[in-house]
């Protein structure tokens, strides 16, 4: 975060109960909307924060210092006044569609719960913007816990998609997660950004639907783009729930994982195509040098599995 020079820098705190500080995120965030020339720290103290947050403001860090925890619990499903369903995109606990972005020692939660047929898609964190970094951070979902943009130009069924207010559209947005624990169930990681996860736990919770599996990711990538790359991951399973490391959203996901480690629970093909064959002609799914619970590991010839350097038996 170079953009952070100190003697630019206005620190703003957060805290329950405290004289001289901002009671919610939300607050300290809008406050920092009336200060364009500077860039802006918020020290968030320990606490539970029932908020939905939204952040169009560049050239910021968010900071948490003890335990703090965002949660909010809107999905997909949820009917309004008029009985149209509130969609997925508009359900994050915390978007951000900015650049120069820096979250650290946060959780942030979509406590919507695990019916995924009565609820849908809860998101936790959704990003529309460029240089976003989650550090030391748990972000808690069911299905769609992350969403990276953009976006699809459109939905499969050929309409637009409904989102949040988009201030600044970026076409090519970069994140990167460090040592962050991301938890869920379908699709929990997706979307068309291009993302660097280094040293993050990834744990595929348990479905409500008995025999149902997980899928860890679902790129919907651009022609070119580097997509999801997973470094030095762990990644394991609640409950011996059975997992994919990923599918398709759209035909050109790009998705690799590098020196990860799975635990048992992975599915033997380790991909799904999405039920559509000719997704394997365009996907670009990549293993390499990663290490396994499984005695044997085998892969369909449209992934990429490498593992020289590395002992097979």
């Amino acid at each position: 975060m170079d953009e952070f020079h100190e003697e630019k820098l206005v620190t703003l705190v957060v805290a329950k109960n405290q004289a001289n500080c901002y009671s919610t995120i939300q607050g300290a965030i809008d406050a920092a909307q009336q200060l364009p020339e500077c860039a802006i720290e918020i020290i968030i103290l320990t606490g539970d924060y029932p908020e939905k947050i939204t952040l169009y403001r560049n050239n910021i860090r968010l900071v948490g210092v003890g335990q703090v925890r965002i949660h909010h619990h809107l999905y997909a499903r949820r009917t309004g006044s008029g009985g149209e369903e509130l969609g997925t995109f508009r359900t994050a606990t915390f978007f951000v569609n900015a650049a120069n972005v820096l979250l650290e020692n946060l959780t942030i939660v979509n406590s919507a719960g695990n019916n995924t047929e009565k609820i849908g898609q809860a998101i936790a964190f959704y990003g529309e913007g460029n240089n976003i970094t989650l550090q030391n951070c748990v972000i808690e979902g069911h299905q769609d816990t992350i969403c990276l943009g953009p976006l699809p130009d459109l939905q499969k069924n050929g309409t637009p998609f409904i989102t949040e207010q988009i201030n600044q559209v970026y076409l090519v947005q970069n994140y990167q997660f460090n040592h962050c624990q991301i938890s869920g169930t379908v699709d929990f990681i997706f979307g068309g950004g291009q993302a660097v996860f280094n040293n993050c736990q990834l744990v595929a919770l348990a479905r409500e639907e008995a025999g149902e599996v997980d899928y860890l990711t679902a790129a919907s990538s651009a022609s070119g783009s580097q997509g999801f790359i997973f470094k030095r991951c762990d990644i394991k399973s609640a409950q011996k729930q059975r997992y994919f490391l990923g599918r398709p959203w759209r035909e050109h996901a790009v998705t690799i994982f590098e020196h990860c480690l799975f635990d048992i629970n992975l599915a033997n093909a380790g991909w799904h195509d999405w039920n559509k064959k000719s997704n394997r002609q365009t996907v670009h799914y990549q293993e390499r040098q990663c290490f396994y619970e499984q005695t044997t590991v085998q892969r369909p010839n449209w992934v990429d599995f490498i593992r020289e350097g590395l002992d097979d038996e």
